[in-house]
């Protein structure tokens, strides 16, 4: 019931921002479905070792994954639509904001 009232208000801009943004910014997308392996092989790798201890783990990788994910797609798409070129678009997302925005915006 609480994941209904973050994810309903975010459907319009799934439509708007996060899918032409995965096909706009190709590059990006690839290299997003390659870190998304990586962590699934890591969850795998770990869940080896202490299964018990993987649910926890693996949730919060995934969902640290996701949530940096949905804002460089969002960063990037807003800056496109603003005019910037896709190129200055991509810089300017990994430029302007540095690894501990999207983690403090992942805490907040």
């Amino acid at each position: 019931l609480t994941v209904v009232g973050f994810v309903l208000p975010f459907c319009p801009y799934i439509f708007s921002h996060l899918i032409p943004g995965f096909f706009i910014f190709i590059p990006i997308s690839v290299g997003c479905l390659v870190m998304l392996v990586l962590v699934i092989n890591a969850v795998i790798f770990l869940a080896d070792f202490e299964s018990h201890k993987i649910i926890p783990l693996g949730m919060a990788m995934l969902a640290s994954f996701t949530s940096i994910t949905v804002q460089v797609f969002m960063t990037c798409t807003t800056y496109f639509y603003s005019g910037v070129s896709w190129k200055d678009s991509i810089v300017a997302t990994f430029m302007e904001r540095t690894a501990r925005d999207y983690v403090q915006n992942f805490i907040d």
